[in-house]
């Protein structure tokens, strides 16, 4: 067996067998809501390797330029989120909405997609709330476990961006698991 090093410009021989191996796979985090604490959560996240989506259903919070905050931005109402959410093992969700209404829509919904993290900001007795809602609308307590809500370590965090590292710190705790 012989191996080359080829530049997408390189022929092969014919009858060489080519393996192809990704160097890497970049994990995707999908912030829907992209007010302080969701800019903040992006730049933290782009700085540690993360490929950023920021969704959220107001325009004037994605009419600026967000480029240090995510890579990409999204408009949506949040009536399906899924369409716009790869999902698999490097596919990590953080809701963090501007209200309790919109943050059981998205959840609701992204209880359904396979991802490797699930999280949504609040009180413990907002997360309370809206996980007795969505029991009675038929989810499964096993299924709600496993989202991280309240998200974040608990560190006292208070402004934007100690929020922020509060949830970085439990995301980068996960992805080294």
């Amino acid at each position: 067996t012989e191996i080359y090093t080829l530049s997408l410009h390189d022929a092969l021989p014919i009858s060489a067998t080519v393996y192809i191996e990704p160097l890497h796979i970049s994990n995707k985090l999908y912030i829907i809501g992209a007010g302080h604490c969701g800019k903040a959560l992006g730049q933290l996240a782009m700085l540690s390797g993360f490929y950023v989506t920021l969704i959220d259903n107001r325009h004037e919070c994605l009419s600026e330029d967000l480029s240090a905050y995510g890579h990409e931005k999204i408009y949506n109402d949040y009536s399906v989120i899924s369409a716009h959410i790869s999902t698999g093992s490097n596919s990590w969700i953080v809701i963090m909405t501007h209200g309790h209404l919109h943050d059981k829509q998205v959840l609701q919904q992204c209880l359904k997609l396979p991802t490797r993290y699930l999280g949504m900001i609040g009180s413990k007795n907002k997360v309370k709330e809206t996980f007795t809602k969505l029991i009675e609308q038929g989810f499964e307590q096993q299924n709600l476990d496993k989202v991280h809500a309240p998200i974040g370590l608990r560190i006292g965090s208070q402004t934007p961006y100690e929020i922020a590292i509060s949830i970085m710190a439990e995301i980068i705790k996960e992805l080294r698991l």
